[in-house]
């Protein structure tokens, strides 16, 4: 996720200093100084499903107001396939071979209210170039029944597995709970509207009624999905 981030920032400044340099561009439309929008995104990769709602407000930064920074509230939905497998997800454990055990999942369905930060940069006058990061939220939905494999068993153990807990992006591994990112180019329409695409990564995860691997009862997975959007700016100068 940081590198993803750090390319995506290395972009934005090379787009930066190449329109600086161009004469030819001429005054930027739908500059502003703030906005507040609200936008639908619906993302699927044939496997994993996820819609969002958000609420956002942005700052126009610079002479011309290009670059952008905000935060705002997004309710996410996601529908994961039949028997999905999730894997331990204790820092100490995600990833190890040796030491992740498997929950599989029969039907996953949750849900995510978060607070989330954003910034875009926009490019001559109608294309932007942006990202956007949960921070924190709080997931809900139904339980769940899963199946339980150690690494070193044979036979899985049917077991209880349910979300309600809060969620917090730290880094990579030492994520807990729910986070959503995305990674887009939008294109304006008209002063109101823009049109969005681009692609999202999100982790869901599920936790077990009791500790069915030692010191680990947190089983997470990983989802890469291409994503469009619309997003109506609702008040902005």
């Amino acid at each position: 996720m940081k590198n993803v981030i750090f390319i995506l920032v290395l972009a934005m400044s090379l787009t930066f200093n190449t329109t600086e340099a161009q004469t030819s561009i001429g005054t930027v439309e739908n500059s502003f100084r703030t906005n507040y929008f609200t936008d639908l995104s619906i993302g699927s990769n044939g496997k994993s499903q996820i819609g969002s709602i958000s609420f956002g407000h942005l700052w126009g930064l610079g002479k011309r107001k290009q670059w952008h920074l905000g935060y705002g509230l997004r309710l996410s939905s996601y529908l994961g396939e039949k028997n999905r497998s999730y894997v331990s997800a204790d820092p100490d454990l995600y990833q190890v071979d040796a030491k992740t055990d498997t929950l599989t999942i029969a039907n996953p369905q949750q849900n995510n209210f978060g607070l989330f930060i954003t910034g875009t940069y926009r490019i001559k006058d109608r294309f932007e170039l942006g990202f956007n990061l949960d921070l924190l939220g709080y997931t809900f939905g139904g339980d769940q029944t899963a199946k339980f494999l150690g690494n070193n068993s044979r036979t899985p153990i049917v077991t209880n597995a349910s979300v309600g807990f809060v969620n917090i992006t730290k880094y990579d591994k030492y994520d807990i709970g729910f986070v959503k990112s995305e990674f887009m180019v939008g294109y304006w329409l008209n002063e109101k509207w823009m049109a969005r695409a681009g692609f999202s990564t999100f982790i869901t995860e599920y936790r077990t009624d009791r500790e069915l691997q030692e010191g680990n009862d947190r089983f997470k997975a990983f989802d890469f999905v291409p994503f469009i959007a619309i997003r109506y700016s609702m008040k902005h100068n």
